[in-house]
Parts: C-alpha cells; structure tokens; sequence
C-alpha cells in the first residue's frame, strides 16, 4: 500500500527509500512549494524526486554530454552543492569552478500547453563569483528565486542576482572555508558557518562597500559544519559542529541558550516550522494566536533535527529535548 508522506506519522517512521549511491549523498534540498526534493551525490548524480509518491522526476549524471552556460568541450564539472527554488522551477548548484550555475528543475520529458520545456537539469545560466576556489554551498533566498547565496572554500560568502547574473554582494568575513550558509524567513539576514569555529550574521541588504557583518558568534571548539535560522525573522539560530555539539543561540543577544551533546560531528541541522494553527502549543511553546510567529521564543519553529556522523536522524521539540 503506497504511504502519504503528508499523513500524520511517528517521527522516524521510514516512508520511502530511493537507489543507493556508490558515493555518498552530500546535499539536500526541498522545494516550499509541492512535494518536490533535489538530492545530490559526490558522485556527481543529481536527482529530483516526489516524496509524497516516491516518484523520480528527473536525474542528472556526471559525464553526460552536455550543452550550455558553463560547460567546456561538452561536459559540465560536478556539483557539490544544490539549492531547489521556491517555484520548484529552477535550481542552483556550485562546485570547483566556484561559479554558480542555474538549472531547469522541469520534470524529464515535460510539455506545457503542447510545448515542449527544458527537460530537468538544462543548463541556463551560469554565474561566475570572480574565484576559481570550490563553491562549497549554495542557497536560495526564501523570498526572492533571483537572489542566491553561495559560500567558497576561501572564507567568502557571495549573493547572486540570477536575473542580472552577476554577483550583487560579496563578504570576505571568515578566513577558512564557509561550509553552510543560512537566510534568515524574510530575506534580511544571513548566517555563514566556518572552519574558523565561528558563526558570522549578515545584513543581505548591505553592499559590498562595508563587511555587512551584524555580529561574530563564538563558542564552538571545532570547525561549524551547518547552520540554520529560524523561521520568520531569524530570533534563533542552530548550529552544527565537528565538536560533536548542537548549540541554539539567540541570535538578538547575540549568545548560546542551549547545547546539546550528540558526540560525533554534526553535518545537517534544520528548523520545523510552526505550520499553520492557531492552538495552544504544547511544552509551554507560544501560540500563533498572539500575533507573533508561535513556537520556540516565537521563533516559528516547533523544533528542529540534526543528522551526524554516527548515521542518526535526530528530531528535538526544544533544546535538548529529543
């Protein structure tokens, strides 16, 4: 019997498992809109799948022949990173050339109204940094498919302007590679994580004329793997660290208000959203009814999860509460 991947379920229950990779999967992404996740692998396959049907829409190979933006004799470099739009539409990737390119995430073989469109993975752009050092992650604006953040192996993180295809900011904030970046629900804010065991916040509507850096958060003693701001307004904050620790920090006062202890490196963190209610939440947590974003310090999250080295998804309704 097929599973609804929306219905209410244990948290942890498998719902749905697809074809193993020789290598493993490296980054993940999900569309706010439908069903739709973006995975890629450090074997250069990179696949589009409906996780409410368990569908595959679409995959791209390494070592096809390619056409388009960015490809040389015919072939395209790897992605290392992978960033589904909010339209489902498009998505970004980065890797070694450290340029961003745009993508058709159109399902293969797809037609609209008798026409024919790009079928998924069709190179439509693709936007140099200046840098020719890995591109290590790459991220959509929440509120904006034209804007994109990308972060590079030499410390700077960059925003995207798709529509212009040209970078529009830049920051040379770390001096060690930016493993994960961050926007903040309204498109304001931005948080980079780095090797330098710190945490760097961004005013995106900043120019590359000043450093945009709002605040330095420290604490970690290990490299920073992933970051994550709340959703709304980016009250809280949750970061992931090869120092085996999961640290929550209210991002306004500019410190740690919770660590959780796992023990091995933590390379994914990520918020649950609130949803859309206006009950009580349970635990103490604020309502939605009171005008605020609900959830955690009205942050609009309920929770958040973690996955680690030690191969475990890891879902906490507050900090330390798993």
């Amino acid at each position: 019997m097929d599973v609804d991947a929306t219905a209410a379920v244990q948290p942890g229950t498998r719902l749905r498992t697809w074809p193993a990779q020789p290598l493993a999967w490296v980054s993940l992404s999900v569309a706010s809109n439908g069903h739709r996740a973006l995975v890629n692998s450090i074997a250069g396959m990179t696949m589009l799948v409906d996780y409410a049907t368990g569908d595959i829409l679409g995959t791209k190979q390494i070592g096809e022949k390619q056409s388009g933006p960015g490809t040389t004799d015919g072939y395209a470099e790897p992605a290392w990173s992978v960033s589904l739009s909010s339209s489902g539409t498009t998505y970004a990737s980065t890797g070694g050339s450290g340029s961003v390119t745009i993508h058709s995430a159109n399902p293969s073989n797809s037609a609209k109204d008798g026409m024919e469109q790009d079928a998924f993975g069709t190179r439509i752009a693709d936007i140099p940094t200046g840098r020719v050092k890995f591109g290590l992650f790459v991220d959509h604006c929440p509120t904006d498919d034209n804007r994109i953040a990308m972060s590079s192996e030499t410390g700077q993180v960059f925003i995207v302007d798709v529509e212009k295809q040209e970078v529009s900011v830049s920051w040379a904030t770390h001096a060690m590679p930016v493993r994960s970046v961050g926007w903040s629900g309204d498109g304001n804010l931005i948080m980079s994580a780095s090797d330098d065991k710190r945490l760097v916040l961004h005013d995106s509507r900043t120019s590359s004329t000043s450093s945009g850096a709002v605040a330095h958060l420290t604490g970690h003693t290990q490299p920073i793997l992933s970051v994550a701001l709340s959703p709304g307004d980016g009250r809280l904050a949750l970061s992931g660290s090869r120092d085996g620790t999961v640290r929550i920090w209210d991002v306004g006062m500019r410190k740690a208000v919770g660590v959780v202890r796992e023990g091995r490196p933590i390379w994914g963190v990520g918020w649950r959203p609130v949803g859309n209610t206006n009950s009580n939440m349970e635990d103490g947590l604020n309502s939605t009814a009171s005008g605020g974003f609900g959830g955690i310090g009205g942050s609009g999250a309920m929770g958040f999860v973690t996955g680690g080295e030690d191969g475990i998804v890891r879902w906490y309704r507050g900090a330390g509460m798993v």
